[in-house]
């Protein structure tokens, strides 16, 4: 499958989980340019742990994502190079088709025939946003395309129904309740034998050819930089991809902000919405990613009885509008909602990790919540 690029791609780069005997990279002699191996991970039990970081292994400007059971289309092949000249662009969205029950027909009705993914993406950090949750690529950015130019998935017909439906178990115990569509577990993509209401669709002649050369294991055009016999491949460790990964333990270290102003409030309307503008500085050892990103640092506040010595209610966590890397400091609107009762309370600010912890404690003072 690699070398179908041979001839379009300046750098492929493949990542190879260390359970892969390493007489087997022999395969990739003269194929790829760039050959890592990366410790397995038997504990999130999915590839998406590594996407950010084989990423950073990439030197191009733009980089496209395949795994090892799929095949580009022969239009998709064909279309790349002009694809990433392109300049108003930040990503391409491609469409995924499922084969089934052979190599050449594929799954033309949902949830299947709505499957796109973001594959093709600029190589810069604005680009390239993830969550790392299993079933999850690249987060769509704007300004992005969809394309109709697919790939086609490979597993339904090169693994048996029996391993497959040990594959969509293992995948919705790691990731239970996940849904492409209202009822519809994503696990039952594995499972058509089960799901599948209409005919197959026929794969296009051209593509059937391509198919065929990966299956089959037809060599394509052999001009890659990396040489098995003088290789020595280290192991990435877990602790080092981990960097990379938004679900990853955060230190403690991470936990360390200043709060460098933050405007006083002396009264404000139950359940009413007030915006203020703070500055705080990131003194811990985590980037404070912007907008939805993970690890999901925001800015936080707390309604505390007028005293100070209980916790009323924890407020609406505002998100940040760009990164705040470690040492940084970030002007910011955020939103304080007044909370449900009126009365006299005290806002205690912090900085929140959700669902982890508080810290990074800033201003405290009385306020009173009036009627509406």
């Amino acid at each position: 499958m690699l070398g179908l690029f041979r001839d379009i791609a300046e750098e492929i780069v493949c990542a190879v989980d260390e359970q892969v005997d390493e007489e087997d990279l022999a395969a990739l002699d003269g194929v790829v340019d760039v050959v890592q191996r990366f410790a397995h991970d038997s504990e999130a039990g999915c590839i998406e742990r590594r996407l950010l970081w084989v990423t950073g292994l990439c030197s191009g400007r733009w980089v496209l994502r395949l795994d090892n059971d799929e095949v580009p289309g022969r239009e998709l092949l064909t279309k790349l190079p002009a694809l990433v000249e392109a300049d108003d662009v930040l990503q391409y969205v491609l469409p995924c088709r499922w084969l089934f029950p052979d190599r050449g027909h594929y799954l033309g009705e949902r949830p299947w025939s709505e499957d796109w993914h973001v594959r093709l993406v600029r190589n810069e950090p604005i680009a390239l946003r993830f969550s790392g949750v299993l079933h999850s690529t690249f987060d769509g950015v704007e300004p992005l395309r969809f394309v109709e130019l697919p790939f086609y998935h490979l597993d339904c017909i090169v693994n048996s129904r029996e391993s497959r439906e040990a594959k969509a178990a293992r995948y919705e115990a790691i990731l239970p309740g996940r849904e492409t569509m209202p009822g519809w577990s994503v696990n039952n993509h594995y499972l058509p034998e089960k799901f599948q209401k209409e005919p197959s669709l026929q794969v296009p002649p051209e593509d059937i050819s391509l198919i065929a050369k990966v299956l089959d294991g037809v060599a394509s055009a052999r001009s890659g930089r990396w040489d098995a016999a003088t290789s020595q491949i280290a192991i990435t460790p877990l602790e080092e991809i981990d960097r990379t990964w938004p679900l990853r333990r955060v230190s403690s270290d991470a936990y360390r902000a200043t709060w460098l102003s933050v405007p006083h409030i002396e009264d404000l309307e139950a359940r009413a919405p007030r915006r203020i503008y703070v500055e705080v500085r990131n003194d811990g050892t985590e980037t404070w990613p912007y907008g939805a990103q993970l690890p999901a640092f925001r800015l936080g506040y707390r309604w505390m009885s007028s005293d100070g010595t209980a916790v009323i209610a924890d407020g609406i966590p505002t998100a940040f509008t760009a990164d705040v890397r470690p040492g940084e400091t970030i002007l910011q609107p955020m939103v304080v909602q007044g909370p449900e009762e009126p009365g006299e309370y005290r806002i205690q600010f912090a900085l929140v990790h959700q669902d982890v912890c508080w810290f990074g404690e800033g201003p405290s003072f009385p306020l009173n919540v009036r009627v509406p």
